[in-house]
């Protein structure tokens, strides 16, 4: 790709430009992207001179530039203005010429079937398709189709020209006297940058490898640029410090304007297990329909040991040789944490039954408080509807989450002889054959807040 220097020469003095390497030059050195989707562009290098200026790439965010010099009391100002630039060129085609001639009077011929006929008088206008031609002459309003005409003359002659405007923006830094070989640090946010990224769960390897695959989308040309990938929400006030952590570096990235690039940041080996875990309700005194059903949770759980950060994008997996997408996102994780998620349907479908036993009344004092005793007995079946045998783990809530004043006293049969106290859930772990169900049985007391 060709490189090409613009030199500009301004009414302000003109500025000195010395040899510079390409680590000293002033240029685009980084893209740090975020998640919303929103970039900063960090351009970066030495200038010389009273002013400087920067062409904004599309998809600048005027509101939110920040520039700031090397010398704390080098910077005096900067700006950002509109530039506009006209040009010509003349008339190429016939229906520029025409365009170009409306309110003028021409000639035309116009072959029609296998007949030439001349028209003269002035053109009224062009159709909003550009295929008809209003040409009105001294006794008729025409309507010609502007593909059958085959000559022309007249009109405002062959040296006509075309005017086209465009205007660009342009950033102005100023500084306070003549600066030479001043750092200067310029951060655009920018909203036509953006990356879309992919997990890739790998089963059919030796061991289970994940890998990211990453796209950038860019609107501007990044040549030889760092790509910093955070994931997460773009902050005014981190962009200035780079307080934020990237999830991910990649250097050297060439990206011509409005194209796509893909690439592949990691393929590491990761530790991961899958658990089911099915949560059953808490029984209330009131509660005539003492039965409930539930159905298990499967997760999926990723330790991370890779040396980047994990940040939310989707997952797929490929397992036995096909390519399936797993039922969440890839959490945000960092470094040497655990990554957890829904993975499928558990094959574990809970059943709880019980029944009220015994109700005491004012049967225990606790704090100067006094409780009533009720007491529950049930079963718990768990029904495995999968084709491999497998654990779950039933999580039995005791006491209802909107009833913080509820105590738990447990009588479960292992937990014997221990005093009552105040516990929220009980946790087990059961294993179930495959096409098979087992069941186990509770007993436990609930003190409730006595209303006498």
């Amino acid at each position: 790709m060709k490189r090409i220097a613009y030199l500009f020469l301004l009414c302000w003095p003109v500025l000195v430009v010395q040899a510079q390497t390409n680590d000293e030059a002033f240029r685009l050195r980084s893209a740090h992207i975020y998640a919303d989707p929103l970039a900063l562009l960090e351009y970066r290098g030495q200038v010389s001179g009273i002013r400087f200026d920067l062409p904004l790439p599309e998809g600048t965010i005027e509101e939110g530039i920040i520039v700031r010099t090397q010398s704390t009391d080098r910077l005096l100002n900067y700006t950002v203005q509109e530039i506009v630039t006209e040009s010509k060129r003349p008339v190429r085609t016939k229906l520029e010429f025409l365009r170009e001639n409306v309110g003028y009077s021409v000639s035309v011929e116009v072959f029609e079937g296998r007949e030439s006929v001349a028209y003269s008088g002035e053109i009224q206008a062009i159709d909003e398709n550009s295929e008809l031609l209003f040409l009105k002459t001294s006794t008729s309003l025409e309507s010609i189709p502007i593909a059958n005409i085959q000559h022309f003359n007249g009109g405002r002659g062959l040296n006509l020209s075309v005017k086209h405007s465009s205007s660009t923006r342009q950033l102005s830094v100023f500084f306070v006297g003549d600066v030479s070989k001043e750092v200067l640090t310029v951060l655009l946010p920018n909203n036509k940058i953006s990356a879309e990224a992919n997990y890739l769960l790998d089963f059919d390897k030796p061991k289970t490898e994940l890998s990211l695959d990453i796209r950038l989308n860019s609107a501007v040309a990044l040549n030889n640029v760092s790509i910093y990938y955070y994931g997460l929400p773009f902050k005014q006030q981190e962009a200035g410090n780079y307080s934020a952590q990237a999830a991910f570096q990649l250097s050297g990235v060439v990206i011509p304007a409005k194209q796509q690039m893909s690439y592949q940041v990691m393929a590491n080996s990761v530790e991961l297990s899958l658990s089911d875990v099915a949560e059953v309700g808490a029984w209330e005194p009131g509660n005539t329909a003492l039965s409930q059903s539930a159905r298990g949770v499967r997760t999926l759980a990723i330790q991370n040991s890779t040396p980047m950060n994990w940040f939310r994008a989707p997952i797929f997996e490929r397992k036995s040789r096909s390519l399936g997408r797993v039922p969440g996102e890839m959490p945000t994780t960092t470094k040497g944490s655990e990554a957890k998620l829904e993975y499928g349907r558990s094959p574990y479908v809970i059943n709880d039954n019980a029944r009220l036993v015994k109700v005491t009344k004012k049967a225990e004092t606790i704090s100067g408080l006094k409780y009533d005793s009720y007491l529950f007995e049930g079963k718990i079946d768990i029904r495995n509807t999968g084709g491999e045998a497998g654990r779950v783990k039933i999580i039995k809530q005791a006491v209802p989450e909107n009833k913080r004043n509820y105590w738990f006293a447990n009588v479960f049969t292992d937990l014997k002889g221990k005093n009552k106290q105040e516990i929220t859930k009980l946790e087990y772990e059961v294993k179930v054959e495959a096409n098979d169900a087992t069941f186990y049985r509770y007993k436990y007391e609930l003190l409730v807040p006595s209303e006498n």
